[in-house]
Parts: C-alpha cells; sequence; structure tokens
C-alpha cells in the first residue's frame, strides 16, 4: 500500500508542537507502557519491538522519518490497545521525534475533514503493512521473508544490525547468517 501524501495542514499541525532529539539506543516506549501518545518521526530510525516470556527481543517494525510511531495506546475511551503486552519503541539512530496526545490528533481530526481521511489513510496502511507481514510470517519462509525485506526495505536493511534483522524474521542469528551464506553461494 503506497503512502498517502502529507496534507499541508498536518505540516502545520506538527509545527506547532515541540520536537524532541532521542539519542540511539534510548526508548521511546519502554515495554509494557501504555501510552496517550503517537510519535511522528522527523528524522532517524525506530524500532517496534516485542519481549518474549525469555526476555528476547522480536522486532514488528522499523519506523522511518514520516511515519508514526506507536506501541499500546489508550485509545477507545481509554481502553489500552495491546495492554499486557510487552510493547515498546527503541531508538535505533539518533532521532527526532513529534510526541501527539491522542486527544490533540481527535482534536484535529474533528476540525479538518482533510486531515482526518488522512490520519484513516495512515492508519490503513499501518495496519495492512502489519497483516502483510503477520501473513507472510506464516506463508513464507525465513528465506523468503528476507529476500522480500532486502527488495522492499533496502535503505533499512543497510542501517540496522543483523541480529535486528533476524529478530524481525523470527530467527536466530545463526539462522540468519546461514540464509545469507546460501544466498551468497547461489550468486
Amino acid at each position: 500500500m503506497s503512502k498517502p501524501a502529507r496534507p499541508i495542514a498536518i505540516a502545520g499541525l506538527l509545527s506547532g508542537l515541540s520536537p524532541t532529539n532521542f539519542a540511539a539506543g534510548s526508548s521511546l516506549v519502554v515495554p509494557g507502557a501504555v501510552e496517550d501518545c503517537l510519535w511522528w518521526i522527523e528524522s532517524g530510525l525506530v524500532r517496534l519491538y516485542s519481549l518474549g516470556e525469555d526476555g528476547q527481543s522480536r522486532n514488528h517494525d522499523f519506523i522511518e522519518p514520516g511515519d508514526w510511531a506507536f506501541a499500546s495506546l489508550a485509545w477507545n475511551h481509554g481502553e489500552p490497545c495491546c495492554s499486557g503486552a510487552a510493547l515498546g519503541l527503541e531508538v535505533l539512530e539518533d532521532t527526532i521525534a513529534v510526541r501527539v496526545p491522542l486527544a490533540t490528533l481527535q482534536q484535529w481530526r474533528a476540525t479538518s475533514p482533510v486531515v482526518a481521511d488522512w490520519v484513516a489513510d495512515e492508519m490503513m496502511r499501518h495496519g495492512s503493512r502489519r497483516m502483510q507481514r503477520e501473513v507472510s510470517l506464516f506463508q513464507s519462509s525465513a528465506e523468503q521473508r528476507y529476500l522480500m525485506f532486502l527488495s522492499q526495505r533496502p535503505h533499512v536493511a543497510a542501517r540496522i544490525a543483523q541480529h535486528h534483522i533476524a529478530a524481525w524474521l523470527g530467527i536466530t542469528p545463526v539462522a540468519l547468517s546461514r540464509i545469507r551464506g546460501r544466498i551468497r553461494d547461489r550468486l
């Protein structure tokens, strides 16, 4: 699903909020926290991840500039989405992000049909991307998922550590190393 163009109105609204600088390795959201905001990523790179019972990290998404980052939200009348899940957002590169409280986003949506349409498109795009990823976990091999990741997001793959790619694929770094070796042998 292609990314809809950001309306000029959103740029103006976002410019009214203060951006925050985050150093690589810091957290936007600690695992398990329920937030009342979304983060608009201006620059840098952020990962959405969860922690398993064994404490192992599994990556769900990599969020780039011009995109929303969020984990567990208190969205619908304060009802938390994904409460109890150890979802977190970690900064992988120095990042500038704008904190957008849900109440502010709701106000923007209520006062501008253009903004409301754009936010709906953005959330549908997020949902579609996450559903495609989930389906690929069941219908594609780890090697197929790796090749798809490299073809769809080469600029991200070049910027992150191999253990983060393995965690995104749902495999160990050793398994990823073997996959990379098989691919090299075929070339």
